[in-house]
């Protein structure tokens, strides 16, 4: 699995904004988008002030983070689980490994998340001989 470096990003973006066949492409379904985004939310007159209390509660919540997890830790804990934080993708990663290392793990299950691709994890699982 590899892993997309910023820069190989922005070059991706640029080739894609060149490219013509996909911007012809992308010109023939924006407005499908748009006709199907405006249809689906007819029957909810209320959208944009809902859409306005999502972004608030949102805003709230990340403005008092630390109250929130601070919570979410104590309800997990008091569960008998346990919350590992970590500060970045390489601490998330050995993290992950120094559980499966202590259970002697040889196969894993994860939830379906973008995280684990975004750290990598999948990369060091199989690296680690896990699969």
């Amino acid at each position: 699995m590899t892993q997309l470096n910023p820069r190989d990003f922005k070059k991706k973006i640029a080739g894609a904004l060149k490219d013509e066949n996909l911007q012809k492409a992308l010109k023939k379904v924006e407005h499908k988008f748009v006709d199907g985004r405006t249809k689906a939310f007819e029957p909810l007159p209320e959208f944009e002030e809902l859409r306005d209390q999502a972004v608030e509660i949102k805003n709230h919540t990340l403005d008092h983070l630390d109250v929130y997890l601070a919570k979410f830790i104590e309800q997990v804990e008091a569960q008998g689980g346990h919350v590992h934080l970590c500060n970045n993708a390489e601490d998330a990663r050995e993290a992950v490994l120094k559980i499966c290392r202590e259970k002697n793990a040889k196969k894993v299950t994860k939830g379906k998340s973008m995280v684990t691709e975004e750290i990598a994890l999948n990369a060091a699982l199989i690296d680690a001989g896990i699969t």
